[in-house]
Parts: structure tokens; C-alpha cells; sequence
């Protein structure tokens, strides 16, 4: 009786030469994607187009805080339920003289810059003080998830 421990078995060499194949084309792929985003990286950063958005919560339209709050929702990093905290500050609405609320008209509500950590670390306060604990936790997960979303890159547009 023989025993072969080798190479001997029919496509056993087919076998080891597509193993090799397929590292090869792993490695060769990955220098090419990161050979493209240098390239890309580069190029953007010549033709100085390249625009990055961040999210800043110290210095936000409504508008802008409208379009984070809903690219949160789309994205699945937000629930509706975390964004009733943001619903009072994204609708552009005003109070007239006697009291009734006016929908905004185009008066600069949409392009006023707010600090909203500041709004609504005043909402928290104005909630503990009447006791409302409930209220006051939902604005303090709202500023949370706002502490986390801080300074984070909110689109990324390279085109040349």
C-alpha cells in the first residue's frame, strides 16, 4: 500500500493555484482602490472643490438642523421618537401681537444662525424646574445624540 501525502491527487495543483489567483486579485484590488481615493483625495484637494459639511450645532440655521434631523431619520441613526425633541425648532413659526401663531413667511427664520445646545439646555432647565421629569429626559437624549453628532462630516461632495 502507498500513501501520498503530496501533490499527486488529480487538481490538487488547481486547487493551490486558485488560492494564489484569488490573493493576488485581493491584493491588486486593494492597491487599486487605494491608488483611485489617493488620486480622488488629491485631485479634489488641487481643484480645491471638494466641500465638507459638518454638523455644528452652535451655529445652525433651522433649515440645516431640518435637513441633519431627517438625513438622521433616513439613515437609520435617528427614530421619530428621538426627533420630537427638534420638531418645536425645525417649523418656522412666529407669535403675532395678540398671541397666535404665524407660519413662517420667508422672514429670515430659515436663515437666522442659532445655538441650539443653548436652546435646548434652556427647554431641559425650563422642564426640571416645572417638574416634568419625563420631558426633560426626551431633551436630554436630544442633547446627547447632539454631542455625539458634533463636528461629524454630514456630506462630502469631491466633484471636479
Amino acid at each position: 500500500m502507498k500513501i501520498d501525502g503530496g501533490s499527486g491527487y488529480p487538481f490538487a495543483s488547481q486547487h493551490a493555484n486558485a488560492n494564489a489567483t484569488r490573493m493576488d486579485a485581493k491584493a491588486s484590488f486593494e492597491a487599486l482602490l487605494a491608488e483611485k481615493t489617493e488620486r480622488s483625495e488629491r485631485t479634489a484637494t488641487q481643484a480645491g472643490s471638494a466641500k465638507i459639511e459638518q454638523a455644528d450645532f452652535t451655529d445652525m440655521t433651522r433649515q440645516e438642523l431640518r435637513e441633519w434631523m431627517g438625513d438622521q431619520l433616513r439613515s437609520g441613526q435617528m427614530t421619530v421618537d428621538e426627533s420630537q425633541p427638534f420638531l418645536g425648532w425645525v417649523a418656522e413659526v412666529r407669535i403675532d401681537q395678540h398671541g397666535r401663531a404665524i407660519s413662517g413667511g420667508g422672514d429670515g427664520l430659515s436663515t437666522e444662525r442659532l445655538n441650539f445646545f443653548e436652546l435646548l439646555q434652556g427647554n431641559r432647565d425650563f422642564y426640571q424646574q416645572r417638574g416634568d421629569a419625563h420631558a426633560a429626559s426626551k431633551i436630554q437624549d436630544a442633547l446627547d445624540l447632539m454631542e455625539r453628532s458634533q463636528d461629524q462630516i454630514t456630506r462630502f461632495d469631491a466633484r471636479i
